[in-house]
């Protein structure tokens, strides 16, 4: 297995908080909903 260097690490973390934190949003709606009305 490779390691990544410390800063590509927070990178992809960040990344990963983000796209739970937008999954998070959508939930919240029982419709579809665009992205550009959250």
């Amino acid at each position: 297995m490779k390691t990544e260097p410390v800063q590509e690490q927070k990178t992809t973390i960040q990344v990963i908080e983000r796209m739970v934190a937008l999954l998070d949003a959508l939930a919240k709606y029982p419709d579809p909903v665009s992205l550009k009305e959250l």
